[in-house]
């Protein structure tokens, strides 16, 4: 056993050393010049169009503590990268803080928010209409919860420090 564990130990510490890694010209990426938000963008998803819709809180540059269900709004931004322009909006169709939320990509092209700063709350947002939409609400308030589409088109939320 100890000999084999020596041996592991020496082909690892043999194969540890100094690499540089390089790509081809043609397939390494340039960055751009920052991008200034309007609100701090603590969740973000890429729409079919290209855009980038991003969300904070109930304030765009900072978060209350948790406001539990108490009605709210959330900042959103959306970014066309394009034209390197940024659209704010005041989203209040959830009447929630969406504050470290869970979001899932529904089957028929809606995004799915749910949850952030211990709201059981759930939005939907269409990118064909731009638009908001409240949604039934999760059965247990949560923030930090993660959410996932399901192969069969469900959406699964689990987590949330306040589940």
């Amino acid at each position: 056993m100890t000999r084999w564990l020596l041996c592991g130990v020496a082909m690892v510490a043999g194969s540890l050393g100094s690499m540089e890694a390089r790509g081809q010209a043609k397939n390494v990426g340039q960055w751009s010049a920052l991008v200034q938000f309007p609100n701090v963008p603590v969740s973000a998803a890429v729409l079919p169009n290209g855009k980038l819709l991003t969300w904070s809180s109930n304030q765009p540059f900072d978060f209350e503590t948790d406001i539990g269900q108490n009605a709210s709004q959330t900042y959103t931004s959306l970014y066309n990268p394009a034209t390197d322009s940024v659209e704010q909006a005041v989203q209040t169709s959830m009447m929630a803080d969406m504050f470290c939320s869970g979001l899932a990509y529904l089957t028929d092209g809606r995004i799915m928010v749910n949850g952030g700063s211990s709201s059981s709350h759930t939005a939907l947002y269409d990118p064909r209409t731009d638009s908001w939409a409240s949604d039934a609400p999760m059965n247990i308030a949560r923030g930090y919860n993660s959410t996932v589409t399901l192969s069969d088109g469900r959406a699964l939320t689990i987590g949330g420090s306040w589940s």
